[in-house]
């Protein structure tokens, strides 16, 4: 394993191979990867894609849509993901430290998106790494997952609400 690299995702072959790793990362199985398209215009309209790199080969990402709550500005993390033999090295936990760094860079305070409350690592990202809360359950948010991650069923949420420019995260 090399030094893993970082950088903002901004061509469409970047694109495309963001398409290819989220079906890598969440399996054959997996039928919703974000178009090329839609990444594209998105990351050209106040999104963040970047993605993580070991050498040449992409091995990570994360990617957030530019949202409004309440009027105001903010970012919604639609996906993050890591390849599984690089998973537990602190490479999700940096993505989502540089993806706060680009939306404090925008003049904005707030970064939200959706976790399964079953998955104990996600939990301990979110809750003891970021310090997000979380202030709304929602039941079966993209209804019945195709993933085999969740097999099928329903896709129970946590909203997280990670308020980057407090002083605990």
């Amino acid at each position: 394993m090399q030094e893993i690299t970082y950088r903002d995702l901004t061509s469409l072959s970047d694109f495309a191979t963001v398409v290819d790793l989220e079906q890598a990362i969440w399996g054959p199985g997996y039928t919703e990867p974000v178009p090329v398209p839609i990444l594209a215009v998105t990351v050209k309209r106040g999104g963040i894609l970047i993605g993580a790199f070991d050498g040449l080969r992409m091995i990570g990402f994360v990617y957030s849509l530019a949202g409004l709550k309440g009027g105001r500005p903010m970012q919604w993390s639609h996906m993050a993901g890591v390849v599984d033999q690089f998973r537990n090295a602190g490479i999700g936990y940096r993505l989502k430290l540089l993806q706060r760094e680009r939306a404090l860079q925008m003049g904005l305070d707030l970064i939200e998106w959706t976790y399964d409350p079953l998955q104990a690592m996600n939990a301990h990202l979110n809750f003891t790494k970021l310090g997000v809360v979380v202030e709304e359950y929602e039941e079966n948010v993209y209804g019945a997952s195709q993933s085999p991650l969740h097999r099928g069923n329903p896709t129970d949420r946590f909203v997280a609400e990670w308020r980057i420019g407090a002083p605990h995260v």
